[in-house]
């Protein structure tokens, strides 16, 4: 890194969460909000610990009604809930996509409503959610519109490890 706000190798995670790594805490709607396209969100470790019943405590909020927001990776990062109470709350959301949206290799734990959720409104068959964890959510995986594709992904201590129905074909080795 070249700036003291970069996150260079030696500050990232090594597959599970370490407070001596570089790590985003914040009682907040979302740690990282996204509403723009051609973004990389890599290697991060992010904890919401807002605790309410509305649509609050998600950890990557992606997605804009109003524009296109495409060609958005969001890979190798642990989210972390750190409160209760998982009314609306997502570990990773990525709604209203555009094309070209990449989510993998990812870990979300904690009580989330959705581990991981992915809404395709262009209905497009560019989105794809693969080899992620998510432990100990309501819900694992999801998505509100059809033609997502979920390949390889853990769902493990989860009361619905997936929901809805917008999975493509060849969407397979979920478990």
């Amino acid at each position: 890194p070249t700036s003291t706000s970069e996150v260079g190798t030696s500050q990232r995670h090594d597959g599970k969460w370490n407070d001596t790594k570089y790590n985003l805490v914040m009682d907040a709607n979302a740690v990282i909000e996204n509403l723009v396209g051609n973004l990389k969100i890599e290697g991060l470790q992010i904890q919401n610990t807002k605790n309410d019943n509305v649509w609050t405590g998600t950890g990557i909020y992606g997605g804009d009604e109003y524009g296109d927001v495409s060609n958005v990776y969001i890979s190798n990062n642990i989210v972390k809930r750190g409160a209760t109470g998982a009314t609306y709350a997502a570990g990773i959301y990525q709604g209203w996509s555009g094309n070209n949206i990449k989510i993998y290799n990812n870990i979300a734990y904690g009580e989330w409503s959705s581990g991981i959720m992915v809404e395709d409104k262009d209905q497009n068959d560019s989105n794809v959610v693969y080899n992620n964890m998510v432990i100990g959510a309501l819900g694992g995986y999801g998505s509100g519109w059809e033609n997502v594709l979920f390949k390889n992904n853990i769902a493990q201590d989860c009361a619905n490890g997936f929901l809805d129905s917008g999975w493509i074909t060849g969407s397979d080795y979920n478990l």
